[in-house]
């Protein structure tokens, strides 16, 4: 059990820049993107429940609260795939930092359901673990199963919702992903 704890922290020494300020770079890189990606959640969730076919306030609701939850997860799992293929981000180390920037971010979005940041890194990587390990390659499907069980009557147009995710959401969250790393690295 030291030897792994020795491997783990040698691992994470790797992966940590030489250079602090190259360090502080990568953790504004993150913050930046976190922002970007999520700052009209708001406006991302109305527009999934009218996609999703909510009609009474009721319904309206219950679809909000749980994509207001569930949406942060698809775009984490969205932001990381596509560092995933950048190259500036393929070596081990360096993803894994990044993922250990960017999931405290996006748990955050938690704070009004669990008091504990633990608690909120949790849920965060629970939902995270279950996506990848459904049976599914397509996040948006896992998406589309997980919210129809959670919503059951109130979605009445669970493909609708799907479409607009894959034809509007998504590739703008891609667009601003890329963007913003441009920016970055311009």
């Amino acid at each position: 059990m030291k030897m792994d704890r020795q491997n783990t922290s040698q691992s994470l020494m790797d992966a940590v820049p030489p250079d602090q300020g190259q360090l502080f770079r990568l953790q504004r890189l993150c913050v930046r993107l976190y922002t970007v990606l999520t700052k009209d959640l708001y406006q991302l969730t109305d527009e999934l429940v009218k996609a999703a076919g909510g009609k009474w306030p009721g319904q309206k609701r219950q679809l909000a609260d749980l994509f207001k939850a569930e949406l942060p997860i698809l775009i984490a799992l969205r932001v990381l795939e596509g560092l995933g293929r950048d190259e500036r981000f393929d070596q081990p180390e360096l993803a894994e930092l990044m993922r250990g920037l960017l999931l405290p971010l996006f748990a955050l979005r938690f704070q009004d359901m669990y008091e504990q940041a633990s608690e909120q890194m949790k849920r965060v990587l629970t939902r995270i673990d279950w996506y990848l390990d459904f049976e599914s390659d397509d996040p948006v499907d896992v998406f589309g199963i997980y919210c129809g069980a959670e919503a059951g009557a109130a979605m009445k147009d669970p493909e609708g919702m799907k479409a607009y995710l894959k034809g509007t959401i998504l590739p703008e969250i891609d667009q601003r992903l890329q963007r913003t790393l441009r920016g970055e690295f311009l």
